[in-house]
């Protein structure tokens, strides 16, 4: 799955509750779109292209209860935007990264998040 061919699905988007793009080619341009699927509760983004700056799209995804990052290049800066979701209850960060630092952070922001690191 690339950019081009999920941007086909933007018809669909508004009503997708659930997204998952793990080992796919898609990068941040497609998890922009992401936006316009304000049900979003679960979205795998593990072993693809993105970054931080796909942190400030799923920050306004407010449903959202699970994101899967395993093996993306998502930082301390990008994972602290997510302590907007007031329903995340799950949050995958293995080989990121992510730094014990920051997943203290995210502990002290979201006490009820359960943050897998694969340790």
């Amino acid at each position: 799955l690339t950019d081009e061919l999920f941007a086909k699905l933007a018809p669909v988007l508004p009503k997708m509750v659930a997204v998952d793009l793990s080992a796919s080619s898609v990068t941040n341009a497609s998890v922009a779109l992401l936006v316009s699927s304000p049900d979003l509760r679960m979205v795998r983004l593990s072993e693809t292209a993105i970054t931080d700056a796909s942190m400030d799209t799923l920050a306004k995804l407010t449903k959202l209860e699970s994101v899967n990052l395993y093996g993306t290049k998502v930082t301390d800066e990008g994972v602290k935007k997510l302590t907007a979701l007031p329903n995340l209850k799950r949050l995958y960060l293995w080989q990121t990264a992510v730094t014990p630092e920051g997943i203290g952070e995210l502990k002290k922001a979201l006490p009820e998040l359960e943050i897998v690191t694969g340790v």
